[in-house]
């Protein structure tokens, strides 16, 4: 086509009639970058476009997702003095919509009306959903009731789910509720996005009770879920700690996937996230092992620092150590999950606080010293896990601990010498203890917010250590 606008050339100037056919016949095969290239050669051979020159290059940018070229063609439209019809509006308020300008897009928008240009439902759907991507709610409910009110248009389905979709940045369920009940006296049938979008208003707003109603209208109206709308119910049963609802619901998921396989519709990330929420809330530290395990046996998902930590926050709450530990011996083996500092932290302060169990803090122990090496040890996970031994009664590695903690540079917490102290004592280690004390004090360490009350602490403490001594070294003299 090409060699032949070239012939053609030679024998006479081509007219805007040739030219947009040319531009048609090489956009026909994907060259947007030829077809730009006759643009050009039309207006150096002054030959002056006319709408369906902009329409047709503007509807290749479209479908080259050239958005920025797009919006370069229509402000060249407006410069060549041609009027642009809506079908070069609607490409034009699409671009800038892509291109996250939605101030640009209901500018144009408006411009259309100025113009008598009429308006209809693309340009309309377009702008709702740019303002409802922007957080622009108000603007998005006002070209909605426009639709009506001005252009006579009754708003699609499209249009209304947009608008739907505007609601849910700020929760307002009560907005949502309202269009699709005007979508019902306006018999404008709601698809599974609609319901969707509406779903997802009840999320943070604590309306499990419509978001349940819902449901049942989309199963009554025949509308099948998808996956997106099951995660939408789970995080709204999370927020609510509606166990038996969300697991209900993960069972109609994984039927429904079985029922309709060509489908997206097993659970994912977002699926195990929102159940993993739903533990934490209701400090259910088994379903969420029972959670990360299902998630270990499914390839199409990974367990990601998220989920740990989410699973091992449950487990914490729920005031169960040997659940937390079982949890983290289970994230430690996985070859595919990496233990972040964060999950260690969290395990740590579930032993920490209800565990008094010798065996565990062995364990928590083992796993940390040798199985996490990608953990860095800093003061908080050294000084949680010498709590952790110290309350278990493992003396001997808390100290241990204690002394790689030095080594390493870090500076032990007060409350770090005082369970160790507090162990040493309960053990019967009085020496062991006078000698942690005697090391605080060498420190710097306050005993007293009292001056004078913490100078006669701390020589107390250097002489009954030296006594200790003494005594330690007599009785290594007796025969």
């Amino acid at each position: 086509a090409l060699a032949m606008f070239r012939k053609i050339r030679t024998v006479e100037p081509p007219d805007v009639i040739l030219y947009n056919t040319i531009v048609k016949v090489v956009l026909a095969g994907g060259d947007l970058a030829g077809a730009l290239d006759v643009y050009r050669q039309m207006r150096a051979d002054a030959v002056p476009p006319d709408v369906v020159t902009f329409n047709t290059l503007m509807n290749g940018c479209k479908i080259h997702a050239d958005w920025a070229t797009s919006t370069r063609l229509f402000a060249e439209m407006g410069h060549a003095g041609v009027a642009p019809d809506q079908y070069v509006f609607g490409l034009a308020i699409g671009a800038f919509c892509e291109l996250g300008d939605w101030k640009a897009a209901l500018d144009l928008h408006c411009d259309m009306a100025r113009r008598g240009v009429p308006r209809n439902q693309f340009t309309y759907t377009t702008v709702i959903d740019a303002c409802a991507k922007a957080g622009e709610l108000e603007l998005a409910l006002a070209a909605l009731g426009e639709m009506e009110t001005e252009d006579k248009l009754t708003p699609g389905v499209r249009a209304f789910t947009a608008a739907v979709s505007a609601c849910r940045p700020a929760g307002e369920w009560q907005r949502a509720k309202g269009l699709l009940e005007r979508m019902k006296a306006l018999e404008v049938v709601p698809n599974v996005l609609t319901y969707t979008a509406a779903l997802s208003t009840c999320i943070g707003s604590g309306q499990l009770g419509w978001a349940i109603k819902i449901r049942a209208e989309m199963r009554s109206a025949g509308v099948k879920e998808n996956r997106h709308t099951y995660n939408c119910l789970l995080r709204v049963c999370a927020e609510a700690g509606a166990t038996d609802v969300a697991l209900g619901l993960l069972q109609d998921m994984r039927t429904a996937s079985l029922a309709r396989p060509e489908l997206p519709l097993q659970p994912d990330s977002y699926t195990y996230s929102a159940l993993l929420t739903l533990c934490q809330r209701t400090s259910n530290a088994e379903l969420a092992r029972t959670v990360v395990g299902h998630m270990q046996r499914d390839p199409s998902v990974q367990v990601r620092e998220v989920h740990a930590t989410a699973a091992m926050s449950a487990c914490r709450r729920s005031g169960d150590p040997a659940a937390a530990m079982e949890l983290l011996e289970t994230l430690v083996a996985a070859p595919d999950v990496v233990v972040s500092a964060s999950v260690v932290i969290i395990a740590l302060k579930a032993l920490a606080k209800s565990n008094s169990d010798p065996e565990l803090a062995l364990r928590a122990y083992t796993i940390i010293s040798q199985f996490c090496p990608n953990i860095r040890m800093g003061a908080l996970i050294y000084g949680l896990l010498i709590e952790v031994l110290a309350t278990g009664g493992c003396v001997e590695e808390a100290l241990t601990v204690l002394h790689e903690m030095e080594e390493e540079g870090h500076r032990p917490y007060e409350t770090t010498y005082v369970m160790l102290v507090t162990a040493c004592e309960r053990g019967g280690m009085w020496r062991r203890s006078l000698s942690i004390l005697e090391d605080m004090r060498r420190r710097g360490y306050v005993f007293y917010s009292n001056g004078l009350l913490d100078a006669l602490f701390k020589k107390g403490v250097a002489v009954w250590n030296s006594a200790g001594e003494a005594f330690a070294e007599e009785e290594l003299l007796l025969p």
